[in-house]
């Protein structure tokens, strides 16, 4: 079973597969389903059964990456970056607090970047 290091190692080795992961991937793996059928359905009736046997494949298929994605985005682990608070200044500037690895960052940023201000110690137990 793949877990979520397993599926990033899979888009890494195959980064063609990716177009098939959005919406319009999706469509197009549908529209080659009723393509399968519709030929099926011109062709003879053991055709028809290989194409019903192909679709089946190709919707087991989806179903299995859509359920991987799902599992993926739920198994994400917690960002160690959290922004505790924000203060805008000007429309453009402004001040926000940033915890990072147990530290905690005055940041100022603007319209040129963004700069440190000061280090912060970890907050104690019982205060803000």
């Amino acid at each position: 079973m793949l877990g979520p290091t397993g599926v990033n190692e899979m888009r890494e080795r195959f980064p063609r597969l990716r177009c098939l992961s959005g919406p319009h991937g999706r469509a197009a793996l549908a529209g080659a389903g009723g393509l399968l059928l519709v030929a099926a359905a011109l062709g003879g009736s053991q055709s028809a059964l290989v194409a019903l046997r192909a679709g089946g494949v190709l919707a087991v298929l989806v179903a299995a990456g859509w359920w991987l994605r799902r599992r993926a985005a739920r198994q994400r682990e917690p960002s160690v970056l959290a922004v505790e608070a924000r203060q805008p200044l000007t429309r453009d500037a402004g001040l926000a607090l940033v915890a990072i690895d147990g530290q905690r960052l005055l940041l100022g940023y603007g319209p040129r970047g963004v700069s440190l201000l000061v280090t912060i110690p970890p907050a104690r137990e019982g205060e803000p």
